[in-house]
């Protein structure tokens, strides 16, 4: 699982690219979405994710705030197909205050 640093304060576009395994007139339903949880597996999407995208192959969703002692997150993009295929991305997000 691919990891990234931020630092609290931090506000970004992330995106989950499901274009290496879906065919070119494939395209993602409005059923895609994206979850996080904390370190814990508890819930954090309200306190970590912002606004989501959804594309024709890729999800993109705005990462905010966080907190260190409940990092590392877990970033889950999930992708619904236009053909009826389900694909997951993981991600992790981990947080330092330099």
């Amino acid at each position: 699982m691919d990891t990234f640093h931020k630092q609290i304060y931090e506000e970004f576009e992330i995106t989950g690219d499901f274009s290496n395994v879906m065919t070119t007139d494939e395209t993602l339903e409005a059923a895609s979405d994206v979850e996080a949880c904390d370190k814990d597996d508890a819930d954090a999407a309200a306190e970590i994710l912002g606004a989501t995208d959804i594309q024709a192959q890729s999800i993109k969703v705005i990462v905010k705030s966080g907190t260190e002692i409940k990092s590392p997150y877990k970033i889950t993009f999930k992708a619904v197909t236009s053909s009826g295929n389900k694909w997951e991305l993981d991600v992790k997000m981990a947080l330092k205050e330099i």
